[in-house]
């Protein structure tokens, strides 16, 4: 059982327990070709960027130095970027993307950086009817509706505080259906591609 190290520097609090529930169960999605446990540095309450909110321009201006500081500091296996794209527009997804990760030092593997169109919450939406129809599988395409009908969807309306909602998303997040959520949404399917490809690396420097 290889054991990874990691933290992340996300916008706000629906990303970061998003994260959490999707990396705790990450492994036992894994499990039949990659056995890993991944898991945050003991100290990991001293990085102050884990838990504030950021806006996108913020995350852009920062994320490099923030993710090399803390990989050097925690002595960390990979290290999360997250925002949100705030755009409907996969040609703006792709352009992006391509801009961030190419900042990073060429042969970086420690550094993943996912976008999610047009914010999280969109995420959030397809496990919530995910959750509501099970038997669903036609392709939904919420990522074409606006941020504030994504929120209203999710939490009951677009702006609630984080005290209202940590338990929805807690709920939501229980049990996350990857498999739907990957055939859903393409900006899922880029970050869940990435972080299948670091977890066959690790398990390669293992063998």
């Amino acid at each position: 059982m290889k054991h990874i190290k990691y933290l992340y520097f996300c916008e706000d609090l629906a990303h970061r327990i998003f994260l959490d529930h999707f990396l705790e169960q990450l492994p036992n999605y894994l499990k039949r070709e990659n056995e890993i446990t991944l898991v945050k540095p003991e100290s990991y309450h001293s990085a102050g960027f884990m838990f504030k909110n950021y806006n996108h321009s913020q995350i852009k201006n920062t994320y490099l130095d923030v993710a090399f500081k803390a990989i050097e500091d925690y002595r960390l296996d990979i290290f999360i970027v997250g925002l949100d794209l705030e755009s409907s527009s996969q040609n703006q997804f792709e352009l992006l993307l391509a801009e961030m990760n190419e900042s990073l030092p060429q042969g970086d593997n420690k550094v993943v950086i996912y976008l999610s169109v047009q914010c999280i919450e969109h995420w959030l939406w397809y496990l919530k009817n995910r959750k509501n129809n099970l038997d669903i599988t036609k392709s939904l395409q919420l990522e074409n509706e606006l941020r504030s009908k994504a929120k209203e969807q999710v939490y009951g309306k677009s702006k609630v505080s984080n005290e209202k909602v940590t338990p929805i998303l807690h709920g939501l997040l229980e049990k996350i259906d990857l498999d739907y959520l990957n055939n859903q949404s393409y900006s899922f399917r880029d970050f869940l591609h990435k972080i299948k490809e670091f977890a066959m690396t690790q398990n390669k420097s293992k063998s």
